[in-house]
């Protein structure tokens, strides 16, 4: 889950999640596996659309593991 995801990633690195929807109970669940988390909403955009300025809204959950990398 959430949690093997987080363990796997290197400190600072980053998981990101489509989503076709906003899910606050998701968001609230990558938080507490560890991730700092935020949510942004972001605009698709295909074909005729693209042109008139409309498309689909989805969601793009980031978490980044926090800590410092090693050099």
């Amino acid at each position: 889950g959430l949690k093997g995801l987080c363990r796997s990633l290197a400190p600072e690195g980053v998981l990101v999640v489509w989503s076709a929807g906003e899910d606050e109970r998701f968001a609230r669940r990558m938080t507490e596996a560890g991730l700092e988390t935020e949510v942004r909403r972001v605009q698709g955009r295909t074909g005729k659309l693209k042109r008139r300025g409309r498309g689909a809204s989805y969601y793009v959950f980031v978490g980044r593991k926090p800590g410092r990398r090693q050099t």
